[in-house]
């Protein structure tokens, strides 16, 4: 009887210390709901409803390179193109030493390398989408959009230049730009679908556009990807946690 009495108590203070350790956590993930922050990783397909034509994105292509030309050829003192066509050689040697800038943070330098490496050989897919992530390093994202809009035209299903281009229309602001960025994330999200982070960077997305159930199908699948993962879980928790208040 006694030792029956010891066991009940035990249970039931048990379960009391559940019930509270649970609604603990309820708080916790409900505060945080609303400090989730955006963690897409920077990493280095025009979508079809986008209502420009594509003549007047070329374009625009077209005048943003000729201004970077412009201001290149102004300051002649600090970038002086080399005369004559370049050999192979030059221009590998050129993008090597723009990549060894960018990885010491030199990235005014490695910008001016990078724009002669272009004035040289204009469809350098490399030196342009080089120069599109340091844009959106520096905080120039309109720059950015420009140039991997062209890169993305030859290399449309590359989930780093998808998920960068997605970050750099998403961090203009402008609402009309955000569906455009969800469709680049979600595209690198399906290139790149045994990528945990890619589910986790639309999850993201969804979230900050108010599609609780789609942000919380997208971290559940990068929880299924990387069980590990406790930010994953974070995400996920938020998200039904803002669903809950959602459908109050």
């Amino acid at each position: 009887m006694g030792i029956s009495f010891l066991l009940l108590a035990f249970y039931f203070s048990l379960l009391g210390l559940l019930v509270l350790l649970g609604v603990v956590l309820f708080h916790f993930f409900k505060k945080r709901s609303s400090s989730l922050l955006p963690k897409i990783r920077q990493e280095g397909i025009v979508p079809p409803f986008s209502e420009r034509k594509k003549e007047e994105i070329e374009k625009e292509v077209e005048d943003f390179l000729s201004r970077e030309k412009e201001e290149t050829e102004q300051k002649k003192e600090e970038v002086q193109p080399e005369e004559g066509t370049p050999s192979s050689q030059e221009i590998v040697r050129s993008l090597r030493r723009a990549e060894a800038l960018i990885a010491q943070k030199e990235y005014n330098e490695a910008k001016k390398t990078l724009i002669r490496l272009l004035s040289w050989e204009e469809n350098n897919l490399d030196a342009g989408s080089h120069l599109a992530f340091l844009y959106l390093q520096t905080g120039e994202h309109a720059k950015a959009e420009t140039l991997f809009r062209r890169v993305l035209e030859i290399r449309p299903e590359d989930p780093s230049l998808l998920t960068n281009f997605s970050l750099a229309l998403s961090e203009q602001g402008h609402a009309e730009k955000q569906e455009e960025a969800l469709f680049a994330i979600k595209k690198a999200a399906e290139v790149d679908s045994k990528n945990a982070n890619r589910h986790a960077n639309l999850g993201q997305s969804y979230f900050f556009l108010g599609k609780i159930p789609e942000a919380i199908g997208a971290f559940q699948e990068a929880v299924h990807l990387d069980p590990r993962n406790i930010e994953y879980l974070f995400f996920l928790a938020d998200s039904y946690v803002a669903l809950e208040s959602y459908t109050k």
